[in-house]
């Protein structure tokens, strides 16, 4: 239950030869990034836009998450990625792991651009973005490897007056892969979290189901 006032509710780094593994049943719970918008009559300035709830990471780091289980982290203020936010990684990878009722106006769990990434066994539930991604928002360039998930009632839900898009999934100038059943990914090494290649496998179909958005498409 950790806040920070822009980015990476829990943690936040950036920059060449940074790197972050987290990995062995941690969990993030409640963390936020940013604040809310102040109401349209309020004086206050509304230019609070969090990025990453709970994890934010940025210019060429490298990040590996295993088996975690993220619940209710947000990005306030019309900030992207609910949990995780991530732009210009140098290769990201997220195994074995759980968000559920994360929340962001872009990306409700997963916001990443000019990345190649691979989610292998990762459960998105109840995520929700007021614009577009209810679970992942891919944008600039970004790839998505997806192997044995299981995206389950995500929405991009508005207020009505906004044309949402991609209840599970928005991609913007990024390519998204979805691996079958019995496939294989050798993902590459990466200092400093990735000394050696990584074999990545399931013998599981992706499955997604029950998304939704209030119009738009996808």
């Amino acid at each position: 239950r950790n806040i920070a006032n822009v980015s990476g509710g829990a943690i936040s780094a950036a920059g060449a030869f940074s790197g972050i593994k987290v990995s062995d049943q941690c969990e993030f719970v409640e963390n936020r990034a940013g604040s809310p918008l102040s109401p349209p009559s309020s004086d206050t300035n509304s230019e609070a836009a969090g990025f990453g709830g709970a994890i934010a990471v940025m210019g060429n780091a490298a990040l590996r998450v295993r088996d975690v289980v993220a619940t209710g982290n947000a990005a306030l203020g019309g900030g992207d990625g609910g949990f995780l936010f991530a732009s210009s990684l140098n290769h990201l990878l997220v195994q074995n792991t759980i968000i559920i009722r994360s929340s962001a106006r872009r990306g409700g769990a997963l916001a990443v651009a000019k990345t190649q990434f691979a989610l292998e066994a990762v459960t998105v539930r109840d995520c929700q973005a007021t614009d577009e991604g209810g679970a992942i928002l891919m944008d600039e360039g970004a790839e998505l490897h997806m192997l044995a998930c299981q995206l389950d009632n995500n929405e991009a839900r508005g207020d009505g007056s906004l044309v949402t898009l991609g209840g599970h999934i928005s991609i913007a100038a990024a390519k998204l892969i979805v691996h079958g059943q019995n496939s294989s990914v050798l993902w590459p090494a990466a200092e400093p979290v990735f000394p050696f290649p990584v074999l990545l496998g399931s013998d599981k179909f992706v499955v997604i189901r029950s998304g939704e958005r209030t119009c738009g498409s996808g």
